[in-house]
């Protein structure tokens, strides 16, 4: 993030002790360094990357 970097925290391929810390640690995430995504979102994400290199 502090070198332009597009940085993602996958919210259901991470986890804490309680589902209120893994809420907070997503939220500080989101607020602070970048995008929160699920697996799905992410995985589409690169689908569409390796298209647009592919082109």
């Amino acid at each position: 993030m502090m070198r332009d970097f597009r940085t993602v925290m996958v919210s259901d391929g991470n986890a804490a002790i309680t589902d209120s810390e893994h809420e907070a640690a997503l939220l500080g995430f989101h607020a602070m360094f970048g995008d929160v995504v699920t697996v799905t979102e992410c995985q589409a994400g690169f689908a569409a990357g390796a298209k647009e290199m592919a082109a």
